[in-house]
């Protein structure tokens, strides 16, 4: 059986997805990028309170990141009311701890 050009295309595209290990959706947390929650919250880390530049990329440590307030590891959920925006260096040193550095959340 023959398969067309589009088929091709969605066969790699869906390949590329990278899928959350814990319950297989896509790896933008279900719909809520980092610009959504920008949009949202504003441009300041959660964690530390610094503005987050939003034009950094990974690899580097002040690039956003989608961060749980309460985190998996600890019955946290991927639900929107509970991600917020982070420095990725920032959400790397609090892990899984929860510890939010004196920061309130609006």
């Amino acid at each position: 059986m023959e398969r067309t050009d589009g088929e091709r295309r969605l066969r790699r595209r869906n390949k590329r997805i990278k899928q959350c290990k814990r319950c297989s959706q896509d790896r933008r947390k279900h719909g809520v990028s980092v610009g959504w929650l920008a949009a949202r919250d504003g441009t300041d880390c959660s964690i530390c309170g610094d503005p987050v530049d939003m034009t950094l990329r990974y690899p580097d440590g002040m690039c956003p990141s989608i961060d749980h307030v309460i985190p998996r590891a600890k019955g946290g959920t991927n639900d929107p009311e509970n991600l917020a925006l982070a420095h990725m260096q920032c959400n790397r040193i609090k892990s899984d701890s929860g510890h939010r550095l004196g920061v309130k959340r609006v």
